[in-house]
């Protein structure tokens, strides 16, 4: 795997198993915003921490001003060259990026500013000037939360919690029905890892929770939701391959009956995470994401951008403040979750590139560029799609080794895109669908400072802070400290500092008092011995090679296979083959 990519493959693995099992320890520290455990040390221009050994490698001393010269990705519009070096908008080598450590310096040591489109932090250079350090980041050693707008620093997205879990006939809730995650541990590991993607610029906090043990409301003309409507076969005619029923969630009615606007202001919310689930009857109604930025749209008559928002932002009522409204599905785990993440801030971001630049074309192909995927010959891919990898062949081809030609190293460091494509592969997130999600998100860039067109190099913005309304923070600030009750995916995430299996459901890790177990897995999830399951049961199904995953009961066939031309004993419940 490439360095730069800073992911190592053991933060991938560990990242899976969180995804499959509910995670209260986090065994790797890369990428995570700091303050960092022992064995790593803090990277200020990125607020990240970097295991000890790599510091020198991935986190460059921020005086090093070796990389003037470098080329901007879309021409300066006129009058905005760059200054010494050629470079535009730049600051040099590892001053692009913001500082948010207490006491950090404004200012980059390169002599490429002037920035077309505005002045940044550091040497304030505006469109057309030299300037030093004019794209640099920090807050001119004062410590406090100054920041300018196209700055990326640290901040707080505070999230609410809303599930739909209607008790059934049988006495079960939906979740227990089914045999998932609890949608409490999903939302805790999801929330650290748009952390960690993020590299700090997004520190995402539950800080409320709602289950509901009914079905959600639907529009009114649409049939209405319950147990018999959700569990029906669908149905077709004509010879027409059987279709899921279409369902309207009526969003305005679930904002009222929960007091949502007045929960987002006391708690000062920017997103809510709804969870529900489908199956062959079809969902519950919800859109993949939604969203409401009061000021926007702005151009008269409705562009193609405004009617998009207008579409996302419909039937969501003004709570005063961005908000976006995340619906996902807890039979489909962790990992569908983050890549319908992904999936809004692509659009969003892709988006607002093209309606805020001075030069949309360029801002356009910057998009383009990022999301190409290609195994043509010569083609030098980008960092694909959230269904499409660098080198897909197919959509949800996570697990190609063939390598593809690839800038995707180069994006951390956008607009300035110096240096060669490197060869791609799988490798890189760990061939699966998991690791690519986080290896998507980390190279969306979050560097400080304008582009030439005068949208923000820090794209995080647009994904998820386009007002800067989120609060800042710095260092430990950032970090959860959230109180008992609410659910956690390490003990780091609790006032208490203990987090730990909820013992009445024994479902989801939340935040207790005093030191508690962790949480058995559910169904299909990797597993060691059958103390690791809800049901009790870890073997191989089917004849299936280890790993070893949790099983829904002692029915299947538990035995593992011993490796090719091994003799030897089977899995779990000693079973040999």
């Amino acid at each position: 795997m490439n360095a730069s990519n800073h992911w190592s493959r053991g933060s991938l693995v560990a990242l899976a198993l969180c995804f499959a099992a509910t995670c209260v320890p986090l065994v790797e520290y890369d990428g995570l915003p700091c303050p960092c455990a022992s064995g790593y040390q803090c990277c200020a221009a990125r607020n990240e921490c970097v295991a000890d050994e790599d510091l020198t490698r991935l986190c460059p001393n921020p005086n090093d001003s070796s990389g003037g010269g470098r080329t901007s990705f879309a021409p300066a519009p006129e009058g905005g060259n760059a200054g010494k070096g050629g470079t535009s908008g730049s600051s040099g080598h590892g001053g692009d990026e913001s500082s948010d450590q207490a006491g950090a310096s404004g200012s980059g040591s390169g002599s490429g500013g002037g920035s077309a489109g505005g002045a940044s932090a550091g040497g304030g250079a505006s469109a057309g000037e030299g300037g030093v350090g004019g794209n640099s980041a920090g807050d001119g050693g004062s410590g406090g939360f100054i920041h300018e707008p196209c700055q990326a620093y640290s901040r707080k997205a505070k999230v609410l919690l809303l599930a739909y879990n209607p008790i059934l006939e049988s006495g079960l809730d939906l979740q227990a029905h089914y045999a998932v995650a609890d949608f409490r541990a999903l939302s805790a590991t999801l929330a650290q890892q748009l952390t960690a993607a993020s590299g700090g610029v997004i520190n995402y906090h539950l800080v409320d929770q709602l289950e509901v043990n009914d079905w959600p409301p639907q529009l009114p003309g649409w049939p209405v939701l319950d147990e018999q409507a959700f569990f029906e076969a669908p149905s077709g005619g004509g010879g027409a391959p059987p279709q899921p029923p279409q369902r309207k969630a009526d969003y305005e009615a679930i904002f009222q009956e929960h007091d949502l606007c007045q929960l987002v202001s006391d708690k000062d919310i920017s997103e809510i995470w709804i969870w529900g689930a489908y199956d062959e009857g079809g969902t519950m109604g919800f859109e993949d994401w939604k969203v409401k930025i009061p000021s926007w749209p702005t151009s008269e008559p409705p562009s193609q951008d405004d009617l998009f928002y207008q579409a996302r932002a419909e039937q969501l009522p003004d709570c005063g403040r961005p908000l976006w409204v995340m619906s996902f599905w807890y039979r489909t785990g962790g990992v569908w979750s983050h890549r319908k993440y992904n999936e809004r801030a692509g659009q969003m971001i892709s988006t607002s590139l093209r309606k805020f630049s001075a030069l949309p074309a360029s801002a356009e192909e910057a998009w383009k560029q990022f999301s190409l995927f290609s195994l043509e010959a010569g083609v030098i891919t980008g960092v694909g799609e959230p269904w499409f990898p660098p080198n897909a062949r197919s959509i949800g081809d996570y697990e190609n080794s063939d390598p593809v030609l690839s800038n995707a190293h180069l994006w951390y460091d956008y607009p300035v895109m110096a240096g060669t494509p490197k060869d791609v592969t799988c490798e890189d997130w760990g061939c699966d669908d998991v690791g690519f999600q986080n290896w998507y998100s980390f190279h969306i860039p979050r560097v400080s400072g304008v582009a030439p067109g005068g949208t923000c190099n820090n794209w995080w913005k647009y994904a998820a802070d386009p007002l800067d309304t989120l609060e800042p923070c710095q260092g430990a600030g950032c970090k959860p400290n959230l109180a008992d009750g609410l659910p956690c995916a390490s003990d780091a995430d609790c006032a208490s500092g203990h987090c730990a299996c909820d013992p009445e459901s024994m479902t989801a890790a939340i935040c207790v008092p005093s030191a508690g177990v962790a949480c058995p897995s559910v169904n299909w999830s990797l597993c060691e011995n059958d103390s690791d399951c809800q049901s009790g049961v870890c073997g191989c199904s089917n004849g299936d090679p280890p790993p070893m995953r949790c099983l829904p009961s002692v029915d299947y066939d538990l035995g593992c296979p011993p490796p090719s031309g091994e003799g030897g004993q089977g899995g779990a419940g000693g079973l040999a083959e």
